[in-house]
């Protein structure tokens, strides 16, 4: 349970910084961001 927590805190915090990335960018976000976080 507790790896489970921690591997959708990683998530969350990736695409978190992902989604503001894109926002400072200005750029779409795709598919793949969403979906894969960590590549």
């Amino acid at each position: 349970m507790q790896k489970l927590i921690a591997l959708s805190f990683m998530f969350f915090r990736s695409y978190n910084q992902r989604f503001h990335k894109a926002e400072q960018t200005g750029t779409t976000f795709s598919w793949n961001n969403l979906f894969f976080p960590f590549y």
